[in-house]
């Protein structure tokens, strides 16, 4: 993962929407964006084996 920058990682279900910013994150993948987050800690029904992830 590239030093320096941030990126938001976003998550949202019925009950719960979450928007974490991850320091140090430009140039990273989305995958490691979302693990550096821990947002998968948090849901652990994310699984990105089987959930659809994007950058816009």
């Amino acid at each position: 993962m590239a030093d320096g920058g941030a990126v938001e990682v976003a998550y949202a279900r019925a009950d719960q929407q979450v928007v974490l910013t991850v320091e140090g994150g430009a140039g990273a993948t989305v995958e490691e964006a979302i693990r550096r987050s821990r947002m998968l800690e948090q849901f652990p029904e994310i699984d990105l084996a089987v959930n659809r992830v994007g950058a816009r």
